[in-house]
C-alpha cells in the first residue's frame, strides 16, 4: 500500500511540474506568429 501511495504522489508531482514547465515556455498565438506583416 506504500508503494501505491508514493507512486500517486510522485505522478501527481510529475503532472504539476509538467503543466508548470509547459506553461512558463507557452506562447500565445499572437506573440508566437508575431512579425512586422503580420496582423492577428
Amino acid at each position: 500500500m506504500k508503494a501505491f501511495l508514493l507512486s500517486v504522489v510522485v505522478a501527481i508531482v510529475l503532472a504539476v511540474g509538467g503543466y508548470w514547465a509547459v506553461a512558463e515556455f507557452q506562447q500565445s498565438a499572437e506573440e508566437a506568429f508575431a512579425t512586422e506583416g503580420v496582423r492577428l
